[in-house]
């Protein structure tokens, strides 16, 4: 299950983001740090394409309710916009994987107009992303939109294009909405399948990339280039508060999973509310 990710959708494009915004703007050792501590929230990451297909194989449903609204002009500024990024994308695997692909194809046109909107434009990604929305009742249609969200996994959206320290913060947003976003709803499936033990592991899995994403939000911090920003965004105290309920322990027990929903939902709904 410690897979690649699709997930990871954007985990191949966020080292790109990392390898091209450092090269100018970060020193080489720091850059070389930076590039390895995101390798490795990459390789911790279960692929949440396939945790979402294990809880579906379980009993577990596709929910509109527990999904962001799609609704980009609602987010306002930049670093909303870039978790918000991640939490569509997050999304997009959700809807994807229930076969709920019109929803997908939806959460895909909102992940490109939110680059967009900070200054990322895929304006090619965007149309094609329009374009299956409006296609996916035709022959084919289903097919269409699976090919398009293989393909954006194989691409390195930004790698040209992340030419400033924006775009490891920019990489650090998304991943953190990405997490944050895929840990929400695991939980939140976990808890309505009644606990059940052959679910219960995949919130534990998500433990390790969170450890990952801590590591790097350590490292930035320890950094000049960095340091303001993470002071600023304060995501390591909700991090310590959920390695604390966590535990070490390879399944977790109903009892933190109903002491965890709780934090995440308080993290998630500063963003997405």
């Amino acid at each position: 299950m410690k897979s690649r990710a699709i997930g990871m959708a954007m985990g191949w494009m966020l080292m790109g983001a990392v390898a091209a915004a450092s090269a100018v703007e970060v020193s080489e050792a720091l850059r070389l740090a930076i590039q390895s501590d995101v390798e490795a929230i990459e390789k911790e990451t279960p692929q949440m394409g396939e945790v979402m297909a294990a809880l579906r194989e379980i009993g577990a449903s596709y929910l509109p309710e527990l999904v962001a609204p799609v609704d980009v002009d609602r987010y306002q500024g930049v670093v909303m916009r870039r978790l918000m990024s991640g939490i569509y994308l997050m999304d997009l695997t959700y809807a994807s994987t229930f076969g709920r692909q019109a929803d997908a194809a939806r959460y895909g046109e909102a992940v490109y107009q939110l680059l967009e909107l900070v200054g990322y434009p895929q304006p090619e990604m965007e149309r094609r992303y329009r374009e299956a929305l409006e296609q996916i009742d035709e022959p084919g249609g289903d097919e269409r939109l699976r090919q398009l969200v293989k393909e954006q996994e194989r691409n390195k959206l930004w790698q040209d294009k992340l030419q400033t320290s924006e775009g490891v913060e920019l990489a650090a947003d998304n991943l953190y909405g990405f997490l944050l976003e895929g840990l929400y709803l695991t939980a939140e499936l976990c808890y309505l399948s009644n606990y059940d033990p052959s679910s219960m592991m995949y919130v534990a899995y998500l433990r390790d990339s969170f450890q990952a994403y801590n590591r790097l939000l350590n490292r930035m911090g320890q950094s000049q280039e960095f340091a303001a920003w993470v002071e600023a965004n304060d995501r390591m105290n909700f991090l310590a508060s959920i390695f604390v309920i966590l535990g070490d322990k390879p399944v977790i027990a109903p009892a933190q999973l109903d002491a965890l929903r709780p934090a995440i939902e308080k993290a998630r709904n500063k963003i997405v509310k």
